[in-house]
This record gives C-alpha cells, sequence and structure tokens, in this order.
C-alpha cells in the first residue's frame, strides 16, 4: 500500500495525466491512495483569508474543500479513478480497482486523526497525506512534488526551507518510509 500525493504546484504541468498514469503503471503491484494537493485553489482561500479575516477554522475547512476538487479533477484526468472517502473500507472491498483518489474532505471529516491537526495554514495537504498514510498502515508515502528535495528526511529543516509544512514531521513520525519525487523532472 502506497499513500502518494500529487501536489497541487503540478496540476498545471502541461501532460500531468499521461506522465502520472506511466509513474503509476510503474508502481504495480501496489495498492495506491492518491492524495490531492491543494495549490492555486487553496491560494485563493488564502488571499480571501488575508483580505476578509475569514478565520483560522473557515480557511481550514475550505482549503480542504479546494484539495477534495482537486481530487476530482485528479480523478477526471486519470479516467474516472474512483474517489473514496473512507480509504479503509475502500482497502478491505478487495482488489476492485488498485488506484483511488482520496476524498480529504470525507476523510478528515470522519476524524481519522483530524484532531492532531490545528486550524491553520502551518498545516497542508503534506501533513494530511501523512495522516491518511498513518490511517492506512502504508509502508510507504510519495510526494510528488515540483521542488527537489535536498533534505534527507530532515523535516524541521525541509520545513525551513519551504518543502514541507511545519507540521509534516510531527503527524509523519520517525518510522514511515517517504519518498520526495520532484515529479516535473521525472522522467520514465
Amino acid at each position: 500500500m502506497l499513500v502518494v500525493k500529487v501536489g497541487g504546484s503540478l496540476f498545471n504541468l502541461p501532460g500531468l495525466a499521461p506522465k502520472l498514469r506511466k509513474w503509476l503503471d510503474q508502481q504495480s503491484p501496489h495498492r495506491i491512495l492518491l492524495v490531492a494537493g491543494g495549490g492555486g485553489i487553496v491560494d485563493i482561500v488564502r488571499d480571501l483569508d488575508q483580505c476578509h479575516g475569514l478565520g483560522n477554522e473557515a480557511a481550514h475547512w475550505l482549503a480542504i474543500r479546494g484539495m477534495q476538487l482537486n481530487g476530482h479533477i485528479l480523478s477526471a484526468l486519470l479516467v474516472r479513478i474512483p474517489i473514496v472517502g473512507d480509504p479503509l473500507k475502500w482497502l478491505a472491498d478487495g482488489p476492485h480497482t488498485s488506484v483511488a483518489v482520496l476524498d480529504s474532505h470525507a476523510f478528515l471529516r470522519r476524524s481519522y486523526g483530524n484532531s492532531e491537526l490545528p486550524s491553520s495554514w502551518e498545516v497542508t495537504s503534506d501533513s494530511i497525506a501523512a495522516i491518511v498514510a498513518r490511517a492506512v498502515s502504508a509502508h510507504e508515502l510519495i510526494l510528488l512534488k515540483s521542488v527537489t528535495f535536498r533534505s534527507q528526511g530532515n523535516w524541521a529543516e525541509a520545513s525551513q526551507q519551504g518543502q514541507v509544512d511545519p507540521w509534516f514531521g510531527r503527524t509523519v513520525g520517525e518510522d514511515m518510509r517517504v519518498h520526495v519525487i520532484n515529479f516535473r523532472e521525472w522522467s520514465a
């Protein structure tokens, strides 16, 4: 089982769908749960929060709705890969499909670890993907991003460099394998 966060910054990458399909094919026979990042949609929420003072709780859940919308976009790009709100049920249902997209809003509303996360801009889809990976006992978390990762597991340093959010080190724990791939530079 792999949890793969598809960074929101990748949604404007030309050819994302065929490139991602090719990458996913190379991960076989793993079951893969994709977590869509927020990207530009969440940036709009951030700007509106700064302009109007939406408040931490409202901005947090609107940003998660942005991730949910990007999940639907990701499903459409990958030709209707199923969207699941309860990944444990998806796993228990058996091998109907080897890849699914997480409905982040539904997942977090079920409180799979959401109580660990503050309603704050210090939490991004990186930490949410880590919570998901722990909830489904994934053996690996892969972060597909638009940056080259230089911190090699030093999450505090990676956070200071803007490569992961400040909560990521707390949510991922020490025992989970994490790989960060600059997907803009990846080639088969």
